[in-house]
């Protein structure tokens, strides 16, 4: 097994110096990042900290979307060997819902991974682990009115950029394999979005500041509503984008789904609009990208946050792509895009991610800047503390975040491949 895992490391490392000679890898944004990732050999669970398990299950989702978007890639053969070893990497610490359940909310983002790669093949550790995850929500603990915790070790709060990680796995995992239980699986997720908007929700902005405490003890909880004092942008990007995946998973299911399962989707659509038109009123003017904290606009101290802007690119193009910006949209996997203001606001942020956070090397490779480390509640959630936290150069997210976002905007500009794909 040693022999076999350095001959596989050493295919690698040897086909990487071909394409680095070769230069071919580099053709779109999208494919030149995740070269240099796969270079860097970034991604891979290497400890058993929430904050990583979370990083490689979005470092595997833009793996897989690169993969199934660029289908005629030379090097698409590499990405198919890196992606399972990213999985690998992960597949036994959620393995067993008591190990699960030590873990963050946020564990469940290596799970569409792990119901991937069981379909394609058959491995029965793949199996063990999406069940562990699935068990895991059932044994959650929750609020009075069924919000999800965050974590065990803070009881009653609950986090809005834990959504990234929970729809976009429990929905397939109903829809896949306890499709009698998908209308009670929807009416979760639903009911998720649905309190985090309700108790976390700022006039100011449109948008939501980062969680809530259910019982209002936390030293920052509004002893009104229990919302934290500000709108971090990053949890605001991943809970967009978590809110657009999971349309897009109901959309694509909907002729098997009753009618009260799309009334829940009308629900959740009418919210990614109103998040839309919020973002179009809280870009920075200039620039076109979202600020660190979102409700302090040009204070001393905020700047310009790369991942959050990434992701807010990602979800713009995509929810402009499936028609959800539409009043009364309906659930359909629309692929028809539509110029709109909503596309001259994503590329505009887009140019400027690409032309203030990508480095170039003279290796042919590129990196990414400008991307804020993890920012939690735990820490008062002051705007000293959100300013406050070290820029990553090169952080996994970083670069995950600027390569969906990368993917969306050549599919929009037509420099993708035609040929149709799934969705995680």
């Amino acid at each position: 097994m040693a022999l076999l895992s350095f001959l596989r490391l050493s295919l690698l490392l040897s086909t990487i110096s071909f394409a680095a000679a070769d230069g071919n890898f580099n053709s779109t944004n999208a494919l030149w990042t995740g070269w240099s990732m796969l270079t860097r050999q970034q991604g891979f669970l290497t400890t058993n900290d929430s904050s990583q398990l979370f990083q490689t299950g979005l470092v595997q989702k833009a793996f897989l979307k690169l993969i199934r978007q660029y289908p005629g890639d030379p090097y698409r053969g590499t990405y198919q060997t890196y992606y399972p070893s990213l999985v690998n990497s992960a597949v036994y610490t959620v393995s067993g819902v008591e190990k699960a359940l030590t873990y963050t909310l946020d564990r469940l983002a290596v799970g569409p991974s792990m119901l991937n790669m069981a379909s394609n093949t058959q491995d029965e550790k793949y199996r063990d682990a999406f069940d562990a995850l699935h068990q895991s929500i059932d044994q959650q603990p929750r609020n009075t009115q069924g919000g999800l915790w965050w974590w065990n070790r803070y009881p009653e709060w609950s986090i809005i950029d834990s959504m990234y990680a929970f729809g976009p796995f429990y929905i397939p995992y109903a829809l896949y394999h306890e499709p009698d239980n998908t209308t009670n699986v929807v009416g979760d997720v639903a009911l998720q979005f649905d309190l985090l908007w309700e108790h976390c929700h700022c006039n100011k902005t449109g948008l939501l500041r980062h969680g809530y405490d259910a019982s209002k003890k936390a030293s920052w909880a509004d002893q009104e509503t229990g919302q934290s004092p500000h709108v971090f942008g990053r949890a605001m990007a991943l809970y967009t984008a978590g809110l657009v995946d999971t349309l897009e998973y109901i959309a694509m299911s909907k002729g098997n789904l009753p009618s009260e399962v799309l009334d829940k989707w009308s629900n959740m659509q009418s919210k990614f609009k109103s998040i839309g038109d919020a973002l179009l009123k809280n870009a920075e003017g200039s620039s076109g990208g979202w600020w660190q904290v979102m409700d302090e606009p040009s204070k001393v101290g905020n700047y310009i946050e790369s991942s959050a802007t990434a992701l807010f690119v990602y979800s713009l193009f995509k929810g402009n792509r499936y028609g959800y910006f539409r009043d009364g949209a309906e659930v359909a996997a629309n692929s028809t895009y539509e110029e709109s203001v909503y596309m001259e606001a994503a590329s505009k942020a887009y140019r400027y991610l690409e032309e203030t956070f990508v480095v170039k090397n003279p290796n042919g490779t590129i990196e990414f800047n400008g991307t804020v480390a993890g920012c939690g509640l735990d820490s008062g959630s002051s705007y000293e503390y959100y300013v406050g936290q070290p820029i990553e150069y090169n952080s996994p997210i970083g670069n995950s975040a600027f390569m969906l976002a990368s993917l969306e905007y050549e599919r929009f500009n037509n420099k993708t491949s035609d040929t149709p794909w799934a969705p995680l």
